[in-house]
């Protein structure tokens, strides 16, 4: 139950999340009634494959064992579900931070006044601890060492996902935020082609290739401009990416120093 009364029900049945409102008002906050599966996404577009053990924290977020995908998800009060601990499908008892922790059949969890969460791991007979850190994790560090709010951070490693948590002291006591979480695009590369060309007063256009291949979101410019050459002659040219999934550096090519230019023909 959270702060304002709403009752939440794991329907394994169903593979769903309901709310339930102190009027008695039952909704589906998260999944669809025989849908299985272990997509992470908002309302209905995420999947749950035996939902068991739920509790809730002080800011109204949802932590569900997950007996068939063997995962820890969470669930935030606008129905957005993410995959807190291990990897659906993947069993085993192994400790670590995020997809890298294993677990055999969770059945129960619970959640202290810190945020830590405790997990009944029912296939491997013991009791875990997850500790959500309490601000933004550094590469290296284990997640509780403080960051100042709205710095940007640095070295933070591709394809990972990373935990946050404003915590507000005051003489009052201690204020827990919401537990976010946000994960860095994955690295890839683009490598320019074709660069050499013989005139033919047609626009004449670089190749780009992405790996991973076929990357949406790729952008050329000939010395600044987006519209290819129409003209004899050198220019400096940047192809640049601009995808959610993925990140990259730009890759250039100028003919001052490569030689490689749009020329005409002798």
């Amino acid at each position: 139950m959270d702060s304002a009364g709403n009752v939440y029900v794991t329907d394994t049945g169903n593979d769903t999340i309901r709310k339930i409102t102190p009027a008695a008002v039952v909704t589906t906050l998260a999944g669809t009634a025989g849908q299985v599966g272990s997509t992470d996404g908002t309302g209905s577009a995420a999947r749950f494959n035996g939902p068991d053990g739920l509790a809730v924290d002080s800011a109204g977020n949802l932590y569900v064992a997950e007996f068939f995908n063997d995962t820890i998800r969470k669930v935030t009060p606008a129905g957005v579900v993410t995959t807190l601990a291990g990897t659906a499908g993947q069993l085993g008892s192994t400790d670590g931070t995020g997809s890298a922790a294993r677990f055999s059949s969770p059945e129960e969890v619970a959640v202290d006044a810190a945020g830590n969460l405790y997990v009944a791991d029912a296939g491997n007979d013991t009791v875990r601890k997850l500790s959500i850190a309490s601000v933004l994790a550094q590469t290296g560090l284990t997640g509780t060492s403080a960051v100042p709010a709205n710095v940007a951070l640095s070295g933070l490693s591709p394809s990972t996902t990373y935990y946050d948590r404003v915590v507000a002291s005051s003489s009052a006591g201690t204020t827990l935020g919401s537990i976010l979480s946000f994960t860095t695009p994955a690295l890839a590369t683009l490598t320019l082609s074709n660069l050499t060309q013989t005139y033919s007063g047609m626009p004449e256009a670089v190749t780009v290739t992405t790996s991973p291949a076929g990357l949406s979101g790729v952008s050329v410019t000939y010395n600044g401009s987006s519209t290819a050459p129409t003209n004899a002659g050198s220019y400096a040219v940047v192809a640049s990416l601009s995808n959610a999934n993925y990140t990259a550096s730009n890759a250039t090519a100028r003919s001052s120093s490569l030689r490689q230019c749009l020329h005409s023909a002798t």
